[in-house]
């Protein structure tokens, strides 16, 4: 094992587009100290989600395995190991900390020593969406409290843990912030120069997710501003934390690594959010996130260099290659069913990433299975497959690269090449027990009138 590492911190961010970040060329500087660990790390500029939304997204990010498996919906983390399961394996106390009710339900927390989510047991319960309309209450009644665990609650819980814990070497901490989340309210109004009221600011998230096409354009420059706010004020809070874990940790002997789990749009297609009524999108403002390697040992990095000579590294990368590439650094066999590729040692071509759409319900009470698109991006070009539909969308990513100009019909042959990958991709991991299962059911639905 590289002894020269002893801790990894994991800072994943929910909802956070790569290009509202400064260092990514925002012409807001968003994130001064975000910028200040991408200047003196590593920075990878081609990172993409597996999925546009957070089950699926953190699924492939823990199990490094494709999102959708076979029929399923999103990957099972019960399929193969986790990367929390490989480093508590080899040593490493496994730490997690978020506010996000869905961790729970969906075991990701299989392999942490600690799991926990600072928020009460009882809004731990209920549904998300639940938890932001009561939240939208105590706003209008004065009562200030916010739909999650804030960056400055979730930090003060780290480091309480930290003070607590003694008879550890290594280290495993992942912590994921929903601040960036909506709704979008501040409490500095850094880039709206002006306090709203939250009533206000609440209405405006609900006609941006109802009918965003009768939003004006102030309303949609104002959107902007206050998701601009949160993410300036998050970077605030990972300055905080950075320092505050050098009482704690040698940073010389840490590595942090800071992403997101997808995107989010802002009416580029239409629609706000991702995936916001049922609406999927497997587009750049989605899937486009940030990937920041820092260590405040620049020997941590060395590897790095090695890929392309510079700190700035623009090979293609996704989440599900996170677990292999970490794995890798620390001199731990990478386990089979990892499906991610290292990004130090492996020739990584592409990415594919996938969605399902809103569920039918006539089809869900017999499996759990809907329409599917899959999304392949290289350099170049990306193609999206609606596979129900038969539907392509292809674009060239260097005379395109915001994906507004569908060239499909006038490339069929790469459109079949694209899809041909797609297609041997997820065939070597469909089970055919459920693809029979969905045929049955599919026959039996029409059998019935249904479909």
């Amino acid at each position: 094992m590289d002894r020269k590492i002893h801790s990894i911190i994991l800072i994943t961010v929910d909802s956070l587009r790569s290009d509202h970040l400064s260092i990514y060329g925002y012409n807001r500087r968003t994130s001064p100290f975000i910028d200040k660990l991408a200047k003196s790390g590593i920075l990878l500029t081609q990172t993409f989600a597996n999925a546009p939304y957070t089950t699926a997204s953190i699924n492939s990010m823990l199990t490094s395995r494709y999102p959708l498996m076979g029929t399923e919906r999103y990957t099972n983390t019960n399929r193969g190991k986790t990367l929390p399961e490989v480093l508590k394996e080899n040593g490493f106390y496994t730490l997690g900390f978020h506010s996000n009710p869905w961790f729970l339900i969906y075991h990701f927390g299989k392999g942490f020593d600690i799991f926990l989510d600072p928020y009460s047991e009882h809004h731990r319960k209920q549904k998300f969406t639940t938890k932001v309309m009561n939240f939208a209450m105590k706003k209008i009644l004065g009562k200030i409290k916010a739909p999650y665990a804030t960056a400055e609650e979730l930090n003060e819980a780290v480091l309480k843990t930290l003070t607590q814990l003694k008879d550890y070497k290594k280290l495993f901490l992942w912590i994921h912030y929903m601040d960036v989340h909506e709704p979008y309210l501040p409490k500095t109004w850094h880039f709206t120069r002006k306090k709203l009221s939250y009533s206000y600011v609440l209405n405006l998230m609900r006609k941006k997710n109802e009918s965003p096409e009768s939003l004006t354009d102030s309303e949609r420059e104002l959107i902007l501003r206050l998701y601009d706010d949160k993410i300036w004020e998050l970077d605030k809070e990972l300055s905080h934390l950075v320092n505050d874990l050098s009482d704690h940790l040698d940073l010389e002997k840490t590595l942090i690594i800071f992403t997101a789990d997808h995107g989010e749009a802002f009416g580029e297609r239409g629609a706000y959010g991702h995936c916001a009524n049922n609406n999927l999108n497997l587009h750049r403002e989605l899937l486009h996130i940030p990937m920041i390697f820092w260590s405040e040992n620049n020997d941590t990095l060395s590897k790095f260099y090695h890929i392309e000579q510079s700190n700035r590294i623009s090979k293609i990368f996704s989440l599900m290659d996170l677990g292999p590439t970490i794995l890798n650094l620390l001199g731990i066999k990478i386990p089979s069913s990892f499906l991610g590729r290292d990004l130090i040692n492996d020739k990584i071509q592409y990415v594919i990433s996938q969605g399902v759409v809103a569920p039918d319900p006539n089809i869900e009470k017999y499996v759990k299975t809907n329409e599917r698109a899959h999304a392949i991006t290289n350099v170049e070009h990306k193609l999206i497959w609606w596979e129900q539909r038969e539907y392509t969308e292809l674009y060239n990513l260097v005379a395109d690269p915001l994906e507004q100009q569908n060239i499909a019909n006038e490339n069929l042959e790469l459109v079949h090449s694209l899809k041909s990958i797609i297609k041997r991709e997820i065939s070597q991991y469909s089970k055919p027990e459920e693809d029979e299962k969905l045929k049955k059911a599919i026959k039996n639905l029409k059998l019935k009138g249904k479909i």
